[in-house]
């Protein structure tokens, strides 16, 4: 029985060291903030030298309503700043971007977001690792309680959480006149050959002449592109500030929208 008792004791004391430096290992990993971003496709827009305006709308269907006046502020200055025009009219406008804010808020394992997001918004989360049902180890925490106390409180105490933020969005680029939505050139070239047969003994037909007659065709509606994508981010550290991280996944996912332009 006393060999026994030992046996378990050492036990204890093991799981108790191992939960100990699991928790050292991620207060050294995770005691700053650590973002990542992903965004679902690239885009690329076809490069004009038409004057650049562009039409923005902002949607936030998720249940944090307070931030989406910091997004849309972080995506008109972005823009902005690389020469565009903002105005408030679309059907003048070159692009036309509409964004909708689906989620912010706490990541935990289990998450399901099928039905959540669209299937952007999940390829954006796949690139995070995140979005598909995954199942929750509790591995740490049966291993804390049964070790030991002093090892359950330092796991509890360095449980690293994780904010994430999708977004989901659609820019409408609008072609010129001369072109159509394959990108090729409206304007075409009809070659019409005439030949004139003249008739009699001795007479020779006339050579071949040509004529060349231009032919616009043109669209009472200029041709489009569509895209649509999603962009996700995820911020995680020991203890994290919710706000703090809200700010900077907000200003993260901002900023990968406007860099599209």
């Amino acid at each position: 029985m006393e060999r026994l008792f030992k046996y378990i004791l050492i036990l204890l004391l093991g799981f108790g060291m191992l939960t100990g430096c699991a928790a050292t290992t991620r207060l050294i990993d995770y005691g700053t903030m650590k973002t990542d971003v992903a965004m679902s496709e690239s885009i690329f827009l076809t490069p004009t030298e038409a004057p650049k305006t562009i039409y923005v709308q902002i949607r936030n269907t998720s249940s944090n309503q307070n931030i989406t006046g910091a997004f849309e502020s972080m995506v008109l200055s972005g823009i902005q700043a690389k020469g565009y025009q903002i105005i408030q009219k679309p059907s003048k406008a070159t692009y036309i971007l509409q964004t909708n804010i689906r989620y912010l808020g706490e990541w935990k394992e289990g998450m399901n977001f099928e039905g959540t997001v669209t299937g952007a918004g999940l390829g954006a989360l796949a690139g995070l690792g995140i979005g598909g049902p995954h199942h929750y180890a509790g591995g740490a925490i049966a291993g804390g309680l049964i070790g030991a106390g002093i090892g359950f409180v330092a796991d509890v105490a360095t449980r690293v959480k994780t904010e994430i933020i999708v977004i989901e969005f659609q820019i409408t680029e609008r072609l010129s006149e001369q072109e159509d939505v394959t990108g090729q050139q409206v304007g075409k070239t009809e070659i019409i050959t005439d030949t004139k047969v003249m008739g009699g003994m001795g007479t020779q037909p006339d050579l071949p002449t040509s004529k060349t007659t231009d032919r616009r065709v043109s669209s009472s509606k200029p041709g489009t592109k569509i895209y649509n994508a999603a962009v996700a981010a995820k911020a995680a550290q020991v203890n994290l500030n919710v706000d703090e991280a809200a700010q900077r996944l907000i200003g993260t996912a901002g900023r990968q929208v406007a860099g599209i332009f």
